[in-house]
C-alpha cells in the first residue's frame, strides 16, 4: 500500500472538480516548495514542471485523459498558468504556476471545521463515578 496522501481544497473542488483540485494541490505544494528554495523562478513567478507521464506516476489511479482534462480545466478557469522554460528545444515538459487571479475568491487559511456544534451538547453535570 502506498504511503502517499493526496488532499484537496473543497472550495476548489466545487469549481473545477475533485480530480483537478487534487492536481492543483500538488502543483501548489511544489510551487511553494520551489519558492522557499529559490529555484525555478521565471518571469516574476515561481514554477514547477512535470510531464503528463510524471503526473501519471504520482497519480497512478488517474488516467492520462483525466490528468490532461484536469490541467486544461485548471488553466481555463484561471487557477494555474503554464509555460515552457526548458533548456532544450525538444523538451516539451510543461511548467506550471499558481495564478494570482483576483477573480478566484478562495480563503487563504481557514479553520478545518468552522462553526460545527459539538456532537455532545453540554446539558448538565456529569454523573459522578463512585
Amino acid at each position: 500500500m502506498s504511503k502517499k496522501k493526496h488532499s484537496f481544497d473543497p472550495d476548489i473542488a466545487e469549481k473545477v472538480g475533485v480530480i483537478a483540485a487534487v492536481i492543483y494541490e500538488y502543483i501548489r505544494y511544489w510551487v511553494e516548495r520551489n519558492r522557499k528554495k529559490g529555484v525555478n523562478e521565471q518571469d516574476g513567478d515561481c514554477w514547477m514542471f512535470c510531464s503528463v507521464k510524471g503526473f501519471r506516476e504520482h497519480f497512478s489511479y488517474l488516467t492520462k485523459h483525466q490528468i490532461e482534462y484536469a490541467l486544461e480545466k485548471l488553466e481555463a478557469d484561471g487557477f494555474i498558468k503554464t509555460g515552457c522554460y526548458n533548456k532544450r528545444s525538444f523538451d516539451r515538459t510543461t511548467w506550471f504556476t499558481i495564478s494570482e487571479n483576483s477573480e478566484i475568491d478562495l480563503p487563504k487559511i481557514g479553520k478545518p471545521f468552522p462553526n460545527i456544534p459539538s456532537a455532545f451538547p453540554k446539558i448538565g453535570e456529569p454523573i459522578p463515578i463512585k
